[in-house]
């Protein structure tokens, strides 16, 4: 069921869409500096191309388009459809990020870009939660590019306790730290 739209006046409109695309762009300008791969301490670092967004603006993108048509996004249908959209991105994906990478490998035992069959919310949680547990390293700019749309989603009567919360749930989905 589409949302009732926020009503935005044209500044708004226009910033709301700035603050999305400068979220894709950004990441688009720094891909060229992200390692694809967990760096061994004696091999090379593997790269994205400059110009490619990487899975931090997937997300991002992802999570607008949960936003489009439902103002809850912490629900589990949106939260499953979120991550089913994320999963479904990395299967063609050139270059997914080693975090959300190591996340996507747990859930199916196998490379990011072979998840298949059902994907869901708890998994994904599940598999964040351990990958924590085991290196104690995983907090980086992903959960940042989700600030926006999360944001964007919260507006209105809704307010900023709604954004806390998305933001801390959403995030938690791939980054547990």
């Amino acid at each position: 069921m589409p949302r009732e739209p926020f009503p935005l006046n044209h500044a708004q409109h226009d910033r709301a869409v700035g603050a999305l695309l400068a979220t894709a762009v950004g990441d688009a300008l720094g891909a060229g500096h992200v390692p694809t791969t967990p760096a061994a301490s004696d091999g090379p670092v593997g790269i994205t191309a400059p110009g490619e967004w990487t899975d931090t603006a997937a997300t991002a993108i992802a999570v607008a388009e949960i936003a489009s048509f439902s103002t809850n996004l912490t629900a589990p249908q949106r939260l499953d459809d979120l991550v089913q959209r994320w999963a479904w991105w990395a299967r063609t994906a050139k270059a997914v990020g080693p975090q959300t990478a190591a996340v996507l490998a747990a859930i199916d035992g196998g490379a990011a870009g072979d998840v298949a069959g059902v994907v869901d919310a708890e998994k994904f949680r599940d598999a964040a939660v351990a990958l924590h547990d085991n290196t104690g390293g995983t907090l980086d700019a992903t959960c940042l590019t989700r600030a926006a749309p999360i944001t964007l989603a919260s507006l209105g009567p809704q307010g900023e306790s709604s954004a806390i919360r998305a933001a801390r749930t959403l995030c938690g989905l791939t980054h547990a730290g």
